[in-house]
């Protein structure tokens, strides 16, 4: 699990500094479409080597036997359980219903039981590129506040390559709906903005063109 979660610590973090340097820089459009096709590159890099280290860790947990596995005996063709495990003979103690035999390892084969996907501690996301919201509220929030959310926003949708989202303000006074279309208008990852249609909310919802490769 740790390798899992160094990757994608490290990968988020190449990612998050590419995307503050493209704002930084107030990159063009050819700036952004090399850093979204590095992305990509890192979205398949990133998803291959997860995927062998996900096969690695299964292999690894169906070769290994544990008292109380359920397995199956080859010369006895018949499902049992393990007891224990003599190191000398190479050998295990099976329980078949009320009978209990001994058989050597390589007659035995661990059976698979469906298991749930593995838990990843909190603070840690198994897929830095994906489950992106299409939108995000901050409504109730000071124009400060709402500032600094939708700039952590917009950099993961950069990360994730979404191409419209939809942020909601609410109308209020329109406050906060200007100050946050005045940040957009100088967000160098922002393609356009314009406030949302009557079916998209209307003047409580501000609708976000990113730039695209």
């Amino acid at each position: 699990m740790k390798e899992a979660q160094d990757l994608v610590q490290s990968t988020r973090t190449r990612l998050e500094q590419l995307v503050r340097n493209i704002k930084e820089h107030k990159a063009d459009k050819e700036s952004v479409k090399a850093a979204h096709k590095f992305i990509k590159e890192k979205q398949d890099e990133f998803r291959s080597r997860l995927e062998q280290m996900k096969t690695k860790e299964t292999t690894a947990e169906e070769e290994s036997l544990s008292p109380g596995d359920r397995v199956f005996v080859e010369n006895l063709r018949t499902e049992g359980e393990l007891v224990d495990y003599n190191e000398n003979t190479d050998s295990w103690r099976v329980q078949t219903g009320s009978i209990i035999a001994t058989v050597k390892s390589d007659l035995i084969k661990k059976i698979k039981t469906q298991k749930p996907e593995p838990r990843v501690p909190s603070g840690v996301n198994y897929a830095p590129f994906e489950d992106v919201p299409m939108q995000i509220s901050v409504r109730g929030l000071t124009a400060e506040e709402a500032i600094s959310t939708v700039e952590k926003y917009l950099d993961s949708v950069s990360i994730a390559n979404l191409e419209t989202v939809y942020i909601l303000h609410g109308k209020g006074t329109g406050a906060l709906r200007k100050a946050i279309g005045d940040y957009l208008r100088t967000h160098p990852l922002v393609e356009s903005h314009r406030l949302g249609y009557f079916n998209e909310g209307g003047a409580g919802v501000t609708v976000v063109k990113m730039k695209k490769s």
